[in-house]
C-alpha cells in the first residue's frame, strides 16, 4: 500500500480543495475534483502516491470523503453535512463496483487525519462573500479566531470598515472572555481607532466592563479606558482604571 499524502502534498492541496467543495457544495463533484487534483501532483509526488490509477482513485476517494466531512457548506447552515461511513458490505462509494470492505475500507483507515471543522473555517471564510459571512455571523458558526485572523488580514490590506462588523457581533453581547476574547477586543478597538468611532469604541468598553467576569478580557477594557482618561488628563480615574486592569488580570 502506497504511503498517505505528506503534510507538503496536502497543504497544496486543502485551500484549493475547501473552496471547491464550498462553491459546489456536492459531494460527488468533490470527490471527481480530489482524483483530478491527486492525479495532476502524481509526477511531482511521485514517490508518494501511487501511479496504479485504481489505487490513487481509491486513495482520493477516502481524502475526499474525510476532508468533505468537516467543511462548512452554506447549504448546510454553514455546518458540516458528513457523509455516514457505508457499510462494510455495501458498495463503496469510489464507484468500483466492489464491497467497501473490499476497497476502500483500508485506504481510510490508513490516511492522513485530516482538519477539525474549527481549523477550516480560517480557510473557508476566505471563499465566502460578505453576505454569506454575515449569515454565519448571525447563526454564530465561525469561529472567534477565524473572524479575528480575516479581520486582521482585511486590516493589513487597509479595509478596516470591512474587519469591524467581524468582531462586533461577538461582542453584542459579550460571548466569551479568554485571550482570544481579549485579541479580538483590542483588535477592534484599533479598527475603531482606524475609522475614527470613538463614540462606538467608548460603547464598546463600557460594555465589557458591565457584562464580562473578571478575566483577560476586562482587564483589557480597563486598560484601555485608562489609556483613554489618561488622554483626557484625568490622572486620578487613569490610576484608578489601571489598578482595577491589575486585579482583573490577576484574578484568584
Amino acid at each position: 500500500m502506497s504511503r498517505p499524502p505528506t503534510d507538503d502534498l496536502l497543504t497544496t492541496l486543502i485551500a484549493p480543495a475547501i473552496q471547491h467543495a464550498i462553491r459546489s457544495q456536492d459531494p460527488d463533484e468533490f470527490r471527481r475534483w480530489m482524483h483530478d487534483a491527486l492525479t495532476a501532483n502524481q509526477r511531482a509526488s511521485a514517490e508518494l502516491l501511487p501511479a496504479d490509477p485504481e489505487r490513487l482513485r481509491r486513495m482520493a476517494s477516502g481524502m475526499a470523503r474525510a476532508l468533505w466531512n468537516v467543511i462548512p457548506l452554506p447549504r448546510n447552515g454553514y455546518r458540516p453535512d458528513p457523509l455516514p461511513p457505508p457499510g462494510r458490505n455495501e458498495p463503496c462509494p469510489c464507484g468500483s463496483g466492489r464491497k467497501y470492505k473490499q476497497c476502500c475500507l483500508d485506504v481510510e483507515r490508513a490516511g492522513p487525519a485530516f482538519l477539525s471543522t474549527s481549523q477550516v473555517w480560517p480557510l473557508a471564510i476566505e471563499v465566502l462573500n460578505r453576505k454569506q459571512i454575515a449569515e454565519a455571523i448571525a447563526l454564530r458558526r465561525v469561529p472567534l479566531e477565524a473572524l479575528l485572523q480575516h479581520a486582521l488580514d482585511l486590516r493589513e490590506h487597509g479595509q478596516a470598515s470591512r474587519a469591524i462588523p467581524l468582531l462586533e457581533g461577538f461582542f453584542d453581547p459579550v460571548s466569551g472572555s479568554d485571550e482570544v476574547a481579549d485579541h479580538a477586543f483590542d483588535t477592534l478597538c484599533t479598527l475603531y481607532d482606524d475609522v475614527g468611532k470613538s463614540a462606538r469604541k467608548m460603547a464598546l468598553i463600557e460594555r465589557v466592563l458591565a457584562t464580562a467576569p473578571r478575566s483577560p478580557l476586562r482587564a483589557g477594557a480597563w486598560s484601555r479606558l485608562a489609556a483613554i482618561r489618561c488622554d483626557r488628563g484625568e490622572q486620578a480615574a487613569a490610576w484608578e482604571a489601571f489598578r482595577a486592569a491589575q486585579r482583573d488580570s490577576s484574578r484568584s
